[in-house]
C-alpha cells in the first residue's frame, strides 16, 4: 500500500499524462521501460524519475543544438519512452520472464550517461553480470582487490581535462612495465567510472576497479595493491595524493558497496542531497525537477552542469568489464 505523499504524486503524474495524451499524438506516449519500473513506491520514485528525463531531453549539448538547427533532426533522448519509432505497433503491457510488469514497443535511447531510466536499466543488467562473474570466481578460491583511484583538481579545471587525464593516466598506467610484470596475476577487471561534483573543489571524476586475481594468496594481494596506488600517485603528471586513494579486499559487504556506486535508485532517492558536499550529475537533475533551488542563477548552474557533463561524457565508457573475465567464466 502507498503512502499517502506517494499517491498523490502518482495521482498527479497521471493526471499530467491524460492531459498531455489529449493534446498529442497516439505515437508519442511516453512510458517508462525498467522491467519493474511499474511496482516501484518509494516517495514518488517513478514521477520523479519520468519528470527527471523530460528534464534531461530539455538540455540540448551543443552537438544536438547544431544537428537540429541544421536539420531539424532531434536527438536520440527525445523519443525515449515513446513508441514513435514503432508506429505500426501499439505499446503493450506485459509480463517479462520474472513475471514483473512491463511495457513492449518502446524506444529508447540506450544512454547511459544521460538518461536516467536507461542507465538504471543497463546498470542493473551489468550488475546481474558481475554477481555471475564473482560468484563463479569465488568458487575457485581466488580473491578479488578494490581499488579507487584519483587525481587532484580544482574548482577551475573543467569535467573534461580533469576525465581525460585520469583516463589517459591510467591507460598509460597500465603500459608501464611494472604492470605488465603484475599482469600475469590477474585475470581481468571491471573499471567503473565515478563522476562527482563539490562548490569547493569542482569536478571530482574517479575509478572504481576490481582485479580478478589468480591467487588467494592475501599478503601477496595486498602488497601488490600497495605499491599499485603508491606507483599511481607518483606516476606522470598526477601529482595525487595518497589520502585520496584506496585499496582493499573485497568481500560481500565490499562488492555490494562497489555495485552501490552506480546504483541509480539510490541516487535518486537520496534525501540529504542538498546536505552533502557535493553532488552527482543525476542528483543535479533531481535537484531540478523538485526545484530544489533558491533562485534562477542555482538553477541556471544546475543545468549547465547538466549539460557540460553531457557533453564530456558522451562516447565515454561508464562501466567497462574486460573480455578476459567473460572468456574464463562463460556463464557470467
Amino acid at each position: 500500500m502507498l503512502d499517502e505523499k506517494t499517491q498523490a504524486l502518482e495521482a498527479q503524474f497521471v493526471a499530467s499524462e491524460v492531459n498531455r495524451l489529449g493534446s498529442e499524438k497516439s505515437t508519442d506516449f511516453s512510458l517508462a521501460t525498467y522491467r519493474d519500473f511499474v511496482v516501484r513506491s518509494k516517495v514518488g520514485f517513478r514521477y520523479i524519475l519520468y519528470k527527471m528525463r523530460r528534464e534531461s531531453q530539455a538540455i540540448m549539448v551543443k552537438s544536438e543544438k547544431e544537428a537540429f538547427v541544421n536539420s531539424g533532426k532531434k536527438p536520440n533522448i527525445e523519443f525515449c519512452g515513446k513508441n514513435i519509432k514503432y508506429q505500426t505497433e501499439a505499446v503493450e503491457l506485459v509480463l517479462n520472464d520474472k513475471k514483473l510488469p512491463c511495457f513492449r514497443n518502446l524506444a529508447m535511447c540506450g544512454l547511459v550517461w544521460r538518461c536516467p531510466i536507461c542507465s538504471m536499466k543497463i546498470l542493473q543488467g551489468r550488475s546481474e553480470q558481475l554477481s555471475d562473474i564473482l560468484i563463479e570466481h569465488e568458487k575457485t578460491g581466488n580473491k578479488t582487490g578494490f581499488i579507487t583511484l584519483t587525481i587532484p583538481h580544482t574548482k577551475k579545471d573543467t569535467l573534461k581535462e580533469t576525465l581525460d587525464k585520469i583516463n589517459d593516466n591510467y591507460r598509460r598506467f597500465q603500459q608501464t612495465r611494472w604492470f605488465r610484470n603484475h599482469k600475469k596475476n590477474i585475470i581481468g577487471q571491471v573499471k567503473a567510472l565515478e563522476i562527482t561534483y563539490t562548490n569547493q573543489n569542482g569536478w571530482h571524476p574517479h575509478l572504481h576497479i576490481l582485479y580478478f586475481y589468480k591467487t588467494h594468496n592475501v599478503n601477496q594481494i595486498q602488497s601488490f595493491q600497495k605499491e599499485l596506488v603508491s606507483k599511481w600517485v607518483d606516476f606522470r603528471d598526477n601529482n595525487a595524493r595518497l589520502v585520496g586513494q584506496d585499496y582493499q579486499l573485497c568481500y560481500n559487504n565490499s562488492i555490494d558497496s562497489y555495485v552501490s556506486k552506480w546504483d541509480i535508485i539510490k541516487e535518486v532517492t537520496a534525501v540529504n542531497v542538498k546536505k552533502s558536499k557535493g553532488f552527482t550529475p543525476f542528483q543535479a537533475l533531481k535537484r531540478l525537477v523538485i526545484k530544489d533551488y533558491s533562485n534562477f542563477n542555482q538553477r541556471f548552474f544546475l543545468v549547465e552542469r547538466f549539460r557540460e557533463y553531457s557533453e564530456t561524457t558522451k562516447g565515454k565508457h561508464r562501466l567497462s568489464i574486460s573480455p578476459n573475465l567473460f572468456k574464463e567464466y562463460p556463464r557470467g
